[in-house]
């Protein structure tokens, strides 16, 4: 329903797998088994495909002599209630039960689906649609929806926990990627009826209102996992029809995808190279290595939602690569279909030594904080990095000129590389070790690597370790500092051998190129790094610093739990303010019990 959103609050993804109708001991199915049904509170019709539409209104309809005279509007199949006792009116019509998947039941009856706005005409506010199944606000009415993680479900009546044992529970189906999904409408509901003057409440209650609506945002979360070699983070994705999972490595210094296309897919379309020129394409990493593609587009299942996305199909050999970089599309297609909350159109990147995350769809942590500014036009994150210093103060490194270097955030760069200057300037300070009382680690070389030994009884707990070694401030051209410390920036390759992480780079393949100093994943571990792809710059949070009066003290169980932490508290707070004004709200929502919900027709 996302392409008849009239804004990006008025949309929520929540899909079902319905499996049939059930309707005066009639069994309807739909052409596709277990076809995705969306609840949408937006709205106020529940729409079916035109087959599953015509079968229900075929056996919907009243026949004999006793039935009540049609009076149909607006395309709408409507009845006149000549009765004086309107339960006897609704038993004219039958209940109707929807069947979901894991055997999940729901019984729409005649007193929730039928509707009104003049207390004399009902109408059945089912309406045709091109293919796909929109369940509305006749279908919520009078229930309580929970939207948790991985269910739906659904009270009767109201927040008692009485009534929650019984309810019935439609499943949603699970996928790699966690979707978290937060009460949007119910607190537009409420704000609007503030701004309307409709519900009076006090000021801590409207504060608490304000909160939920501060902390309220849907986001996808994805796992990034390490490949076997420990070098490169890659993210599963589901792509094709039928579905092939495939391994990615999520690569910001990339600014398109490339994959190997899965042939035997329903959905894949690829251009011709016969008839357009520019169908085949040379990809060209940063070393010179070149790959020969395609252009071509499949279907992402992420969730319920099958998505449409272009990439690039390898025609030899290469790496399945997500193009994370500038001007990407993957985030683009992303926020078109989900509708996120955020401000800005954003994605942060946690890389620990033992996984990482991708969240796409949140805002900054802190707004007031400096940041630091990408070049808009340039396909990849490429920074001003003004000077590098360390904790001697010595100047590593300071650029001549600023344009004859690339320096750029990349992810898919497991090393933080350099020119070889650069290098040696940056060895020089390893020195530091000599001044200290305890002395050098031992110094190894570990597959051309120069590593160092961690000496359990010389230096005892690591952190003594680490201080033998610099910490480097990278000083951007906006006054930004970063610090990148030894426990950060160490490759720990082998038990209590740990390597320096950086490499002699030279792209010598065609020395016309600017000098190039790729910030890898070195540079960016244990730290959250949001893209703001609206504003073009880069915000890092540092889990070990206050963000919002909140000390973070373990990394690994806020990243777990703090969501869910959010929609406990959200499903809390909104279940005691109801419990509070429940009166007021099921006024507004049922003002009489012959007015059966929204007007339709308004």
């Amino acid at each position: 329903m996302k392409s008849k959103c009239d804004s990006e609050s008025n949309c929520q993804q929540n899909r079902l797998n319905l499996i049939s109708l059930e309707i005066k001991q009639n069994f309807l199915f739909p052409y596709i088994y277990e076809t995705d049904a969306e609840i949408d509170f937006t709205n106020t019709y529940v729409v079916f495909p035109p087959n599953l539409y015509l079968q229900l209104i075929k056996q919907f309809l009243c026949q004999g002599l006793f039935c009540p005279q049609r009076n149909d509007i607006d395309g709408l199949t409507c009845y006149d209630n000549d009765y004086n006792n309107i339960d006897k009116f609704y038993e004219k019509f039958p209940k109707i039960s929807f069947l979901f998947n894991e055997s999940s039941d729901f019984i729409w009856y005649p007193q929730d689906y039928l509707v009104t706005h003049d207390n004399k005409t009902y109408c059945f506010p089912v309406k045709r649609g091109i293919g796909q199944t929109i369940l509305g606000q006749p279908f919520m009415r009078n229930k309580e929806f929970i939207f948790g993680k991985e269910k739906l479900i659904v009270n009767y009546q109201n927040c008692s926990l009485e009534t929650s044992l019984d309810a019935p529970t439609i499943s949603i189906s699970k996928s790699n990627v966690i979707v978290h999904l937060y009460i949007h409408h119910l607190l537009h509901f409420i704000q609007d009826q503030l701004k309307e003057n409709k519900l009076i409440i006090d000021q801590s209650t409207y504060s608490m209102i304000i909160l939920l609506f501060s902390i309220a945002s849907s986001q996808l979360i994805f796992d990034l996992k390490k490949t076997q070699s420990q070098a490169e983070y890659y993210i599963e994705l589901e792509i094709g029809t039928p579905q092939i999972q495939y391994q990615l490595i999520v690569d910001t210094g990339a600014p398109l995808t490339s994959l190997m296309c899965n042939n035997i897919s329903m959905t894949l379309k690829k251009c011709d190279e016969v008839k357009d020129l520019q169908c085949q394409n040379l990809l060209t990493t940063y070393d010179g290595e070149s790959t020969r593609t395609i252009y071509a587009q499949d279907i992402i299942k992420i969730g319920e939602n099958n998505i449409k996305f272009d990439f690039q199909c390898i025609l030899d050999s290469g790496s399945q690569i997500l193009g994370m970089g500038n001007q990407n599309k993957f985030i683009d297609v992303l926020y078109n279909e989900f509708q996120f909350k955020s401000e800005h159109k954003i994605f942060s990147i946690l890389l620990t030594n033992e996984n990482g995350k991708l969240t796409i769809g949140q805002d900054y942590p802190n707004y007031d904080e400096i940041t630091i500014p990408f070049d808009k036009q340039s396909e990849y994150y490429q920074v001003d990095l003004a000077t590098v210093t360390d904790d001697e103060n010595n100047v590593v490194f300071q650029p001549n000129q600023s344009e004859n270097y690339e320096i750029i955030v990349d992810t898919g760069s497991t090393l933080i590389n350099m020119d070889s200057e650069t290098l040696q300037s940056f060895q020089k300070s390893f020195a530091k070790c000599q001044q200290d009382i305890r002395g050098c680690p031992q110094e190894l070389n570990y597959y051309g690597f120069q590593c160092y030994y961690y000496d359990r009884i010389r230096y005892g707990y690591i952190s003594n370790f680490y201080e033998t070694f610099p910490e480097f401030s990278f000083n951007f051209q906006n006054g930004y500092q970063y610090k990148l410390n030894a426990k950060d920036y160490l490759l720990n390759l082998q038990q209590d051998q740990y390597c320096l992480p950086f490499n002699d780079y030279t792209r010598n393949y065609e020395p016309k190129f600017k000098k190039t100093i790729l910030l890898g994943q070195p540079f960016m571990k244990n730290k959250e790094f949001y893209f703001d792809l609206t504003d073009s710059k880069i915000f890092i949070k540092n889990p070990e610093a206050k963000q919002n009066t909140l000390q973070i003290r373990n990394l690994s169980d806020i990243v777990q739990n703090y969501y869910i932490y959010v929609e406990i508290g959200l499903l809390i707070g909104i279940c005691l303010f109801y419990r509070k004004y429940s009166v007021q709200i099921r006024g507004m929502l049922r003002p009489a019990r012959t007015n059966q919900g929204l007007n339709p027709y308004a």
